[in-house]
C-alpha cells in the first residue's frame, strides 16, 4: 500500500490504485516555498498565475516507493523513498553478520506540479530527469545523476548543480550559476551574471542580452567554450590561451564594463557575435 499523506493545513492518506492517483491540491496561501527529496525519476516543475499547488503522481510502485507530501513550517516538501523487504537468506546474511539483514527495492516515481510563478524552489533528485519552467523566483536545482532542463526563469537567482548529465533551456536571471561535474552546459536567453564550473563536458552560453556592470566566469577542465553575445555588447574579456586552450575573441577586449573571463584548462575558448536576424 501506498501512503501518501498531506500535512499543513489538512491532510489525509490515500492508497495508490493502479491507474495515476488523483492530483493532489494545495492552498497557495501558507506556503512560502517547495521542496523535493526524490531517489529516483523526473519530476516537471512549471509555474503559472494560480493560487494553489497540484501535484500529480503520474508513475508510482506502492509496492517499491512511499511517497509524501506535506507542508510544514512554510514548505510544501515532496519527498519518495524507497521500501525496505527483508531480503530472502543466505548464507552471507543468515545470522545477520553483514549488514542489517534488509535491502532496498528501487523507488522510481514521476510527477507534476504547477505552483504559483513566484513560490521559490529548492529541488534535489538522486537520479532522473529534471524540468522546471516559468519561474520568476528563487530556483535551486541539485541532481547527482540525471539531466536538468529550464525555461522562462527570471527570478534574481538561478542555481544548477548536476554530478552526470546535462544541463539546458534557457534562464533571464538577475545571477546565474552553474556547476557540473559531467555533462555538457548548453543555455541561451541569458540576460545577467553568470558564474560556471564544468569539470568535464562542453559550455555553450548565449546572452539575449548584457547588463551593464557583473561578470561572466566561466571555467571548464575538460572540454570547449563557446560564449556569444549581443554583437554591440561592451565587454571586458580576459582569457588566457595557451598550448591547451586556444582562444578566439570577436570583441574588443576592453570595450565594456562587463567583465567576461575564465580559463580552459583542455579545449578551445570562443567569444563570439551572434548572428544579426
Amino acid at each position: 500500500m501506498n501512503k501518501l499523506i498531506i500535512a499543513g493545513i489538512f491532510a489525509a492518506s490515500l492508497c495508490a490504485a493502479a491507474e495515476a492517483e488523483a492530483p493532489l491540491k494545495f492552498p497557495a496561501d501558507g506556503i512560502s516555498r517547495i521542496t523535493t527529496d526524490i531517489d529516483m525519476g523526473s519530476m516537471r516543475i512549471t509555474g503559472a498565475s494560480v493560487n494553489e499547488v497540484t501535484v500529480e503522481i503520474t508513475d508510482n510502485d506502492p509496492a517499491r516507493c512511499v511517497v509524501t507530501a506535506k507542508v510544514q513550517n512554510g514548505a510544501l516538501n515532496i519527498k519518495s523513498e524507497s521500501i525496505e523487504v527483508q531480503p530472502k537468506k543466505t548464507w552471507s546474511n543468515l545470522f545477520g553478520l553483514f549488514g542489517s539483514g534488509k535491502d532496498k527495492k528501487d523507488c522510481k516515481i514521476a510527477f507534476n506540479v504547477t505552483a504559483p510563478a513566484t513560490l521559490p524552489l529548492d529541488l534535489r533528485s538522486d537520479m532522473g530527469a529534471n524540468t522546471v519552467a516559468s519561474f520568476s523566483s528563487t530556483v535551486q536545482v541539485n541532481d547527482s545523476m540525471g539531466s536538468i532542463a529550464v525555461s522562462g526563469l527570471t527570478g534574481d537567482l538561478v542555481d544548477l548543480r548536476d554530478d552526470m548529465g546535462e544541463i539546458s533551456g534557457s534562464a533571464c536571471a538577475r545571477d546565474l550559476k552553474v556547476k557540473s561535474s559531467m555533462g555538457d552546459v548548453n543555455l541561451t536567453g541569458l540576460c545577467g551574471r553568470a558564474a560556471v564550473n564544468s569539470s568535464m563536458g562542453a559550455v555553450k552560453m548565449e546572452w539575449a542580452r548584457v547588463p551593464d556592470t557583473g561578470e561572466a566566469a566561466i571555467n571548464a577542465d575538460m572540454g570547449a567554450i563557446r560564449l556569444t553575445f549581443p554583437a554591440d555588447a561592451k565587454l571586458d574579456v580576459s582569457f588566457p590561451g595557451d598550448m591547451m586552450s586556444k582562444v578566439t575573441n570577436e570583441f574588443d577586449e576592453h570595450s565594456g564594463a562587463f567583465k567576461v573571463h575564465g580559463k580552459a584548462a583542455m579545449g578551445s575558448v570562443s567569444i563570439l557575435k551572434a548572428a544579426k536576424k
